[in-house]
């Protein structure tokens, strides 16, 4: 599993968890619960040109892959990095 020794997959599911973790205390009606919800956009934002600039410079992707996730990766901001993260784990084998 190579895409677990990336740091992008730690950084997706890192924000993936304060998004959680910031509606449950938004939920919960605690006074820096919006705080933390900003911060998990923030960390997600960054993810999310992560893994845009990810698929513009990977080398062994062909054109019209390259497209392919690109339209996924920009049009489902979150998921489609990840998806691309998770499903480009061994390059040329599931794409």
């Amino acid at each position: 599993m190579k895409s677990i020794s990336r740091p992008s997959i730690f950084l997706g599911i890192t924000s993936i968890l304060i998004f959680l973790f910031g509606l449950f205390m938004v939920a919960g009606e605690y006074p820096y619960g919006s705080y933390i919800l900003y911060l998990a956009m923030i960390v997600g934002a960054v993810y999310w040109i992560w893994g845009i600039l990810d698929v513009t410079v990977a080398p062994d992707l062909k054109r019209y892959q390259k497209v392919f996730w690109l339209i996924i990766a920009i049009s489902i901001p979150m998921i489609g990095a990840f998806l691309y993260q998770l499903m480009h784990r061994q390059r040329n084998k599931a794409v």
